[in-house]
């Protein structure tokens, strides 16, 4: 009885932190106080085209994490997604990249990649980290700070901006 009342304790303390940093979350995707950050006022560009976004991005450790349907369409991917597994696969030109949600590495063509943080569920979308999921693609991704502008660019285009 004592055990198991200390490993409840325990439990409950070790939980405090996830609980209070996913609670922070409001339905709209507003943040309130906590470890995930809106993405306000920035801009993401996929091929020089803006895109536009119904889950907003969002920052986590630092790495900006965006719905990853959104992207990999805009990229020209198609997306599939495994309730059950809780993966999702997006196919292009004979590329493949796998991911279980919450998992730290990725799969391009079956070869492990890390992913730092790990993909997550926001308001019933998948994020993922902007740059693992670009450049595993094959596109590059450049931030230009002074417009606080994400470039994603696939097959070798020029980004355009300042």
């Amino acid at each position: 009885m004592i055990k198991g009342l200390l490993r409840f304790v325990v439990g409950v303390i070790i939980s405090i932190p996830l609980f209070f940093s996913i609670h922070n979350l409001k339905a709209d995707g507003a943040i309130q106080n906590g470890p995930v950050t809106n993405v306000v006022g920035w801009h993401i560009f996929v091929n020089n085209s803006e895109i536009q976004f119904d889950q907003p991005p969002i920052i986590l450790n630092n790495r900006i994490l965006v719905p990853l349907r959104t992207v990999s369409e805009a990229l020209g991917c198609s997306v599939s997604w495994d309730s059950e597994n809780q993966t999702v696969r997006i196919q292009k030109n004979g590329l493949e990249l796998s991911m279980v949600i919450g998992d730290n590495q990725m799969l391009v063509n079956n070869m492990p990649t890390s992913i730092d943080p790990p993909s997550v569920i926001i308001g019933d979308r998948v994020l993922v980290p902007l740059r693992a999921i670009s450049e595993g693609l094959g596109a590059s991704v450049e931030w230009k700070p002074e417009e606080q502008s994400v470039y994603v660019q696939l097959n070798g285009e020029q980004v355009e901006g300042s």
